[in-house]
């Protein structure tokens, strides 16, 4: 395809690619592109301006390419969808250009009116773009972006929805956080205080947000060097966590944004000391329980629970719902009172990608060698003690 040419899409749309260069590319749509997301029946935050302009910042991991989609309806722009083409081991991949993390909500930005022709259309532009396998992560089911994909048709394709449970904590707006707490268990509440109260016997507790980007740097360290020591302290060594892009990330974002308007970082406080703090992100309905942590050594005051007492109250005195993203934990469970399935989609776009499905059975096959092997050895051991 030639990138750059507009093409018509029937009488009402027109579509456009663009191989981004420069942040000028992008910089050029901020106004278009802020005003979309006022017109978008639902968006997440890696849907914005601010989020993509952050992720273009550090640049396409793995020398790719970032590539623009774009609809216009006359001169009013209606989709608009940053992408990307890199590498990882056999495949060529087309991928949301986001964090690094590969999980956040995936999808176009669409306004609502022609929504439904609009996510049929962006699909059909993204797949002319050269790659072996095409991912759109976190898709909100039930959606009409899900559904354009469940329904998408790529000759000669092979295509896969991984499906997880995304946890919500969602309230009747306008409500106090009073009434809220009247909703739940006398026994609930009490927790709350009670904890709030131990933790207050160590010194003056702080709960609240980052208003500079200075002050979410320190925040955001924090966080990411808990994490860590948590993982290597049961021995894993890979994941989101380690990958330093999506640390850095971060924090171009929180300087792409008001951080007095928006908490982004949240922490808890006791005596100036960070025992716990959250990496959010925030759109028009939703609070994003991103990444979260704590200081294990005061693991018995229960910092996690007051850190999303405040999250959540935060989120419902802006109006917002509190989301707790995808995979299942037990506080997510005491907390949230909605759920909704989330759908990962993989389309195979060349017949080398028609391979890459074949990585679960390879997995699966390593998974239950491994299983076999501890469990030869375990019995070949207990046969030896008996001898």
């Amino acid at each position: 395809m030639s990138q750059g040419d507009a093409r018509r899409l029937g009488a009402r749309f027109t579509a456009k690619t663009v191989r981004v260069t420069n942040g000028a590319v992008l910089d050029d749509l901020r106004e278009d592109w802020i005003a979309l997301a006022g017109r978008a029946s639902e968006h997440a935050m890696c849907q914005t301006f601010a989020y993509c302009r952050a992720a273009y910042d550090l640049g396409v991991p793995n020398d790719g390419t970032a590539w623009l989609l774009t609809v216009f309806e006359g001169s009013k722009l209606a989709a608009v969808w940053l992408l990307q083409t890199t590498r990882e081991g056999l495949f060529q991949f087309l991928w949301p250009l986001g964090s690094g993390s590969n999980d956040e909500y995936g999808g176009p930005l669409l306004q609502m009116d022609g929504e439904r022709e609009l996510s049929q259309q962006i699909l059909a532009e993204a797949v002319k773009l050269r790659a072996d396998v095409f991912q759109v992560f976190a898709v909100p089911a039930g959606t009409i972006m899900c559904r354009a994909l469940e329904d998408f048709q790529l000759p000669g394709s092979v295509r896969e929805a991984r499906s997880l449970v995304r946890y919500k904590l969602t309230f009747a707006h306008p409500t106090t956080w009073e009434t809220f707490l009247g909703s739940r268990s006398k026994s609930f509440r009490a927790g709350l205080k009670y904890d709030l109260k131990r933790l207050e016997t160590l010194g003056p507790v702080e709960r609240n947000w980052c208003r500079t980007p200075d002050e979410a740097d320190t925040i955001i360290d924090w966080v990411f060097d808990q994490k860590k020591k948590w993982a290597r302290a049961r021995g894993y060594r890979s994941g989101r966590i380690f990958n330093g892009r999506v640390q850095e990330f971060i924090k171009h974002l929180s300087r792409r944004i008001d951080l007095n308007r928006d908490p982004i970082v949240t922490y808890v406080k006791v005596s100036g000391i960070t025992i716990a703090a959250s990496i959010n992100f925030i759109d028009s309905r939703n609070i994003e329980y991103a990444y979260t942590t704590y200081n294990e050594e005061y693991s018995t005051y229960s910092p996690g629970k007051l850190l999303i007492e405040y999250c959540a109250k935060v989120a419902l005195e802006s109006e917002r719902d509190f989301d707790f993203r995808m995979l299942k934990a037990d506080y997510k469970d005491r907390w949230s009172n909605a759920v909704q399935d989330i759908k990962t989609f993989t389309i195979t776009m060349s017949l080398k990608g028609k391979l890459y499905p074949l990585r679960h059975l390879v997995f699966q096959a390593r998974v239950g060698l491994g299983k076999l092997r501890r469990q030869l050895v375990g019995s070949f051991r207990r046969d030896s003690r008996q001898v």
